[in-house]
């Protein structure tokens, strides 16, 4: 279980946390790296723009709310 708790919080990268280690985002680290790759993103646009056929790359901006199984607003209505 300890391995497995290990690899959760220091290496599983959460795409509901923009790809963000648990023990990154509870130390702060994420906005640095989130940071970073805005610019890298916004770089890698301004030479090939051809590549982002929407026109906009993904917002890199920091989750500011985390939950585990957070409860659908139409359950917490009844509860």
């Amino acid at each position: 279980m300890y391995q497995f708790v290990q690899w959760y919080n220091h290496e599983y990268l959460h795409s509901s946390n923009q790809f963000i280690t648990p023990a990154d985002k509870r130390v702060g680290k994420d906005v640095a790296k989130l940071q970073k790759r805005q610019e890298v993103m916004n770089r890698k646009k301004e030479s090939h723009p051809n590549r982002w056929a929407k026109g906009h790359i993904r917002d890199w901006s920091p989750i500011t709310k985390v939950t585990l199984n957070e409860m659908p607003e139409k359950e917490k209505q009844t509860v």
